[in-house]
């Protein structure tokens, strides 16, 4: 080790500090995008403000000599969680490290454990932990892993009373790589009180920099979201994350000769609308980053023409454009993009122009065959109602209203459910009203929960009773006739799409005043089942939703809805999103 001479000064950084108030300890959380000016560090040789060639602030060292920076300010408690976005820059030649340093008092010789990113010119990655006591010790190394990301997030976490640390590194190449430490000296863990920053072997920056002290683990819901979107990333995505992209897939599989060949673009709409709900439900912004990343990769492939057209290859049906309307609405809310928005308004606008007319009494056609229409237009119906409310827009909300009204005159069952598709005879199905099973419904759950959303929607706009009377009215008809008997949601007619609506159904209708909580824990063990029971071994996830995930014993499977496919694992877990969502957006 290389002992650097400190000295104090103050540099323009930006932090921002919140006391959250938890029922066991309150909880500092410290977060530094070097923006603006405010903090205190101590650093050695090579230190600077600067900025990224994109134009970000970031804290940047010249790579001469092996140095830290401290954050004397800053304190970890028994349980923490450590976080930075950085970049290396060594092409020339050598090892190039970075990573999160912690001290006992933010100076040499004193204990010290070190989470270092190495990265060898030509170019391979390695993880390395070590700590010191009397003498530097390594308890963790990868071996030199092939790819040579340039940027990465680091994020390590220790639990209270744990002598362990989690530790996620994740590349702009592709390296995703999670591990747990084996144990370390609890004197050190104890020991240590300052977080900080090292560099060296290259031109390093530092971005974001966080410490949430002490740090509470996320509870059962949120824990089992977040792994269930990990199987998802391992599977559909490729890169890193705010360079990387969804993979393309077509009938729910990724091949490599597409008959579209950039894709489906509704199926990764599924996945999208479920990184928008995972993200609402844990806040992980490189949930956020993805989202982003996978976003500007559309843009790029996709005219105009063809993002907003209905009709055509991209969503030739109702449903393809209510899906994508509300994957670019999600996307909007997520990031800000205003042209996301403009794609959706003018989808949804052309949808309408297309499809609804007075025929049958009014209401959209399914596709141009005009052979029936469909309660599949709720994607259109609840992007048009969410329009209205980011722009005002009474248009929107005039003609999301009178397809609303064709439903509850023309689908709506005596049970409480709606009818999925009516044509010039009527309801399809009504000759077997109680045909309600996996792999094939007269009913459609997915439709069914859009349209309590679409209840609860139309309650707080209007401040009228009936529609959250509605929409409770939808809540009991789905539990007491689209469960399996034994307490978990039936994902009766349509794998790949049943579970899209699904965080707005926990966000919108499962917090109405009045609702009984029975339908809370109804999606609670369905999102638990789901993970326990319709999750394959290698982490995929089927429509079976109390299992079996695949096989001759799942009727899904058997009908061509696999696990493997990007809509049906999407949508499954979109109902574990769901439930961690129920109590993080009110």
């Amino acid at each position: 080790m290389i002992r650097a001479v400190y000295k104090s000064f103050f540099i323009s950084i930006c932090v921002g500090l919140i006391v959250a108030c938890t029922r066991c300890s309150p909880a500092a959380v410290y977060r530094d995008d070097f923006s603006h000016e405010s903090g205190t560090w101590m650093a050695g040789a090579g230190w600077s403000l600067a900025k990224t060639p994109s134009g970000a602030s970031c804290y940047a060292s010249d790579g001469e000599k092996d140095s830290f920076a401290w954050r004397k300010d800053w304190r970890v408690g028994q349980s923490w969680v450590c976080e930075v976005d950085v970049s290396i820059r060594n092409e020339r030649s050598g090892i190039a490290t970075c990573g999160i340093a912690f001290s006992k008092d933010g100076t040499e010789p004193y204990e010290k454990l070190l989470v270092n990113i190495q990265r060898h010119s030509t170019p391979v990655t390695l993880v390395r932990v070590e700590y010191r006591a009397e003498k530097w010790r390594t308890v963790l190394a990868t071996g030199w892993m092939p790819g040579g990301d340039s940027s990465y997030n680091i994020k390590v976490e220790r639990r209270a009373g744990s002598s362990r640390l989690s530790l996620t590194v994740l590349g702009d190449k592709g390296l995703n790589w999670r591990f747990e430490t084996p144990d370390i000296n609890p004197s050190v863990l104890n020991g240590i009180a300052f977080p900080g920053l090292r560099a060296g072997g290259g031109e390093v920056q530092y971005t974001y920099f966080s410490l949430t002290s002490p740090f509470k683990a996320p509870d059962g819901l949120k824990s089992m979201a977040i792994d269930a979107g990990d199987d998802l990333l391992k599977h559909y995505w490729t890169g890193g994350p705010s360079t990387g992209h969804i993979i393309n897939t077509y009938a729910g599989v990724p091949g490599a000769e597409l008959p579209l060949e950039r894709g489906g673009l509704w199926e990764r709409a599924t996945l999208l609308i479920t990184l928008e709900n995972l993200y609402r439900a844990t806040g992980d912004r490189i949930l956020k980053e993805r989202i982003a990343s996978d976003w500007r990769r559309t843009k790029s492939l996709y005219t105009a023409d063809e993002l907003k057209t209905p009709g055509v290859q991209v969503h030739p049906g109702v449903d393809d454009c209510g899906w994508d309307a509300w994957m670019y609405l999600m996307i909007h809310r997520c990031t800000g993009d205003q042209y996301a928005l403009e794609c959706a308004k003018a989808l949804v606008s052309s949808s309408f122009d297309r499809w609804l007319d007075d025929k049958l009494g009014g209401g959209m056609w399914y596709n141009d065959d005009r052979k029936c229409k469909s309660l599949y237009a709720i994607g259109v119906m609840l992007s048009s109602m969410r329009i209205y409310e980011v722009t005002r827009d009474e248009a929107f909300l005039k003609r999301a209203r009178s397809c609303y009204d064709w439903i509850e005159e023309n689908l709506l069952r005596p049970d409480g459910l709606y009818w999925c598709d009516r044509n010039s005879s009527g309801p399809i199905g009504a000759d077997r009203p109680d045909d309600i099973r996996e792999a094939g419904s007269v009913t459609f759950l997915g439709g069914n929960m859009g349209m309590g959303v679409m209840h609860a929607m139309l309650y707080r706009i209007t401040g009228q009773d009936i529609f959250r009377k509605r929409a409770i009215r939808t809540a009991d008809a789905i539990a007491a006739h689209l469960t399996d008997g034994k307490g978990v949601l039936l994902d009766d007619r349509d794998a790949w799409a049943n579970g899209t609506f699904v965080g707005e159904w926990a966000v919108r209708v499962l917090n109405l005043p009045g609702i009984d909580k029975k339908h809370r824990e109804l999606l609670i063990n369905t999102a638990r089942a789901i993970r326990i029971r319709a999750r394959t071994p290698d982490g995929y996830y089927g429509g079976c939703w109390n299992g079996p995930p695949d096989g001759p014993g799942s009727p899904w499977s058997v009908v061509g809805s696999r696990p493997q496919q990007i809509m049906t694992s999407a949508g499954a877990v979109n109902v574990i999103a769901a439930a961690a969502l129920l109590d993080s957006v009110k």
